[in-house]
């Protein structure tokens, strides 16, 4: 009768959202070989929900084609130790995961020669954290997530040796902390409309990393911000509209950066918390006096 009423007033169809149809789990659903991503529907559902988390590990799992119609994790999505893994596209659909997204470990060359691209093409919200790592995950080169929009805790992309591209552009904040280390990407463009980090802003041993103006609206660090060993960044201009940092503020060890304006209206302001490092960068970025 409502849908009838509101197509008599709107002319137009109004159509229910659907209820979730949850996987038969009393807990952590753990998928370690590839046999059991492959029939995950068979033994779990019909379903496209996890009641609780669901951890894939497992030397023989090279795909995850079997998990096609998950829309959402209500728990941890953990992806460790899967050497032989080289296709997320099972994962296309996932819109939504309420605790934390972690994948470590995963993907070795020492497995397969092959490289590979992750795309999370539906995923909207990670609850907690995104923690991608490990030097075993050295055979992926680009992490894509178009449409993710809400993040309740910190990135963390570290020591993954080939990743060289990281989408992230349309997420605006990061309650936590935001962490690229040995991580050999270009740019960081993809983060142009975060606005705020909650904790640390630490950006290190990122040999290819020219400059930062991806990071060109945020305003506002609530913890330390730590630049450190990258030795191609030669200026800090993306950091120009950055009006506090609530902890302290480490420049050290960049080799070729010499343009270190981009911090002038914070340190201007005295808007630094805490203790202030600038030291063994280049020419004209050696101390707080070169920037002010």
């Amino acid at each position: 009768v409502l849908a009838s009423l509101i197509f008599i007033l709107t002319g137009s169809v109004v159509h229910a959202a659907e209820d979730p149809v949850n996987c038969t789990a009393t807990g952590t659903i753990t998928l370690s070989t590839q046999a059991h991503v492959d029939n995950f529907q068979s033994r779990y559902g019909p379903c496209d929900t996890t009641p609780f988390g669901l951890s894939i590990t497992g030397d023989n799992i090279t795909n995850l084609s079997g998990l096609a119609d998950l829309k959402t994790v209500r728990g941890n999505l953990d992806i460790t130790d899967a050497y032989y893994l080289n296709n997320y596209s099972g994962l296309a659909n996932l819109q939504a995961i309420e605790g934390r997204l972690r994948i470590s470990e995963s993907g070795w060359s020492n497995r397969f020669s092959s490289t590979y691209q992750i795309d999370m093409a539906s995923l909207v919200s990670i609850g907690g954290d995104l923690d991608v790592s490990g030097t075993k995950t050295d055979r992926l080169t680009s992490m894509q997530f178009p449409v993710l929009e809400s993040l309740g805790g910190s990135i963390n992309f570290n020591e993954v040796p080939n990743l060289s591209s990281i989408l992230l552009p349309v997420l605006t904040s990061v309650p936590g902390t935001l962490r690229i280390n040995a991580v050999p990407i270009k740019n960081v463009d993809s983060f142009s409309n975060i606005t705020t980090i909650g904790g640390d802003l630490t950006i290190a041993n990122s040999s290819q990393l020219r400059q930062l103006d991806g990071f060109a609206s945020v305003t506002a660090i609530g913890g330390n911000a730590l630049l450190s060993n990258n030795d191609s960044m030669v200026d800090l201009h993306g950091l120009a509209a950055l009006g506090v940092i609530t902890g302290s503020l480490s420049i050290e060890g960049n080799a070729a950066l010499r343009a270190c304006g981009g911090v002038f209206t914070v340190l201007n302001a005295s808007q630094v918390g805490g203790e202030i490092s600038i030291a063994n960068n280049n020419t004209g970025c050696q101390s707080v006096d070169d920037v002010l």
